[in-house]
């Protein structure tokens, strides 16, 4: 061979794998990712960028947009509170730019063709139903998809017999009457309901519901209870469980909303990710993205891959809930782009990564909505 023809044989084949080389950070970009529970904006005290998505959702401190710097397409956006939130966060979206509020399918079509910041509203403890299920239906209309059933011991004013929908880890009962014609009511609506603070026993009662129904529901921020410190750098306590907390989820509740086709989402706060192998309330500080993926890796081989998805439960600049931080990897606003990295790097497809990310949630928000 001539050394022409060899230096051209080697600029073609340098060419052609260089144009075929698997760029994450492009892939992350042209794929839809959705967070399962995300806080709109920083908190006070961030360390890090207080300007994403506040107030313009259309570029940051970096002149990048929120998916160029998170690459988040879609938050589910945690109001809970009062009511009177809704009206308010109507009127602050109507400000801010780059922003679209999700309420139907129509609207995840018009804000991935139009690269805006979706925000679909979510209720993680319930408004004042005052013993009617009817008053959901008005905060359908004001925007809210996405309601929880029960939160837990510190949301007093849902604890009385008026408002109570269900139990959660610390008790053994489970749906309520109210709580089962609520459930009901949301299935009607259009409404997702979501059961991730609840225990066992009303995780599978609405699931049952939910699988009478032809319905989809989901456990969108927790962790597998059983998942183990697979990554972890002493080889004797990679059969050790991260978490032996009842704020996590049991093999049967993981399999019952599965079973609806539902999905989980792996949330990334430290506090429940990796803690104390006990029930009581003391827990490690931080958690690091390798045990993230331990829990993804458990309930994927659990259920399958087509349900589980990831919830930062934090904020868009990166910052965790309760200031819990962990190991600058999963509290940064790069976040799914660690994760990416390290599932493909467990053996994952692109195509299970993208599922994972975002697609899982998508499938059941389109189902729904």
């Amino acid at each position: 061979m001539n050394k022409a023809l060899f230096v051209l044989l080697v600029l073609l084949t340098t060419q052609f794998y260089s144009q075929n080389k698997f760029d994450l950070k492009t892939f992350l970009l042209e794929i839809p990712i959705v967070d399962g529970v995300v806080g709109y904006g920083g908190s006070k005290k961030s360390i890090y960028d207080k300007s994403i998505g506040v107030p313009d959702c259309t570029i940051d401190s970096q002149g990048k947009s929120i998916k160029e710097r998170t690459f988040i397409n879609i938050g589910s956006q945690n109001i809970s509170g009062g009511e009177d939130l809704l009206d308010r966060i109507n009127k602050y979206l109507e400000r801010v730019k780059g922003a679209i509020l999700i309420k139907s399918e129509s609207d995840i079509d018009k804000c991935l063709e139009e690269k805006n910041y979706g925000i679909i509203y979510y209720c993680q403890k319930h408004y004042p139903l005052k013993g009617d299920v009817s008053n959901i239906d008005r905060w359908y209309k004001k925007g809210l998809r996405i309601l929880q059933v029960h939160y837990g011991k510190h949301d007093i004013p849902n604890l009385t017999k008026q408002e109570r929908l269900g139990h959660s880890g610390y008790e053994t009962k489970g749906l309520t009457k109210l709580g089962i014609d609520a459930v009901k009511r949301m299935m009607d609506l259009g409404m997702i309901v979501d059961v991730s603070h609840c225990n066992q026993k009303t995780i599978l009662e609405t699931s049952e519901i939910a699988l009478e129904r032809g319905v989809p529901i989901l456990g969108n921020h927790t962790g597998a209870i059983k998942a183990k410190d697979i990554f972890s750098k002493d080889p004797s306590n990679r059969d050790r469980v991260m978490c032996n907390h009842l704020r996590l989820w049991t093999d049967k509740s993981i399999k019952a909303v599965a079973k609806t086709g539902g999905v989980i989402g792996v949330m990334l706060y430290p506090g429940w990710v990796s803690c104390e192998s006990t029930f009581r309330d003391n827990y490690t500080l931080s958690a690091n993205v390798e045990q993230i993926i331990a829990h993804i890796d458990y309930i994927a081989k659990l259920v399958g891959v087509d349900h589980v998805g990831i919830a930062t439960d934090g904020y868009l600049d990166g910052t965790p809930a309760l200031e819990k931080f962990g190991d600058t990897k999963i509290d940064t606003p790069e976040r799914m782009y660690y994760i990416a990295e390290l599932l493909l790097e467990k053996g994952y497809s692109r195509n299970d990564v993208a599922k994972i990310l975002g697609g899982n949630f998508l499938r059941v928000y389109r189902k729904v909505l």
